[in-house]
């Protein structure tokens, strides 16, 4: 599995739907839907449950057998929304899904913010993007 990460709205999603649709061998896994999928929780989460949603994500695509699959691209934040400040994967949580290599989508600062709002995102301030 190899996981591709960056901050929420920085352009994942956008920049693999693109690249999976010119190389179909590629099998494009959206974590939040995987989540979503299960019925965990996605907004308004405490740190606790953003790591329970982690922990419950590793054991379905566990399940799943998508990573160990060296064909899967798995779309995840490397920041989680919570409703006090913003909370990194932890490294735990990481190693659990021991991607075989990883790629970080980057944007500026600014243009996220602008993308969070237009998404109704939780506003962050810019520091914490």
């Amino acid at each position: 599995m190899f996981l591709v990460t960056g901050a929420s709205r920085a352009g994942k999603t956008s920049t693999l739907t693109a690249l999976v649709s010119q190389e179909t061998r590629w099998r494009h896994i959206v974590a939040s839907n995987v989540l979503r999928e299960i019925g965990r929780p996605l907004v308004l989460l405490d740190h606790e449950t953003a790591h329970q949603n982690q922990r419950a994500l590793v054991d379905e695509l566990r399940r799943r057998g998508l990573l160990d699959a060296s064909t899967t691209i798995l779309d995840g934040h490397a920041v989680i929304d919570v409703r006090s400040d913003p909370v990194p994967i932890s490294n735990e949580d990481f190693d659990a899904l021991g991607p075989s290599g990883i790629a970080v989508v980057r944007a500026d600062v600014r243009c996220i913010q602008r993308r969070r709002i237009d998404a109704a995102r939780p506003k962050m301030s810019l520091a914490s993007i």
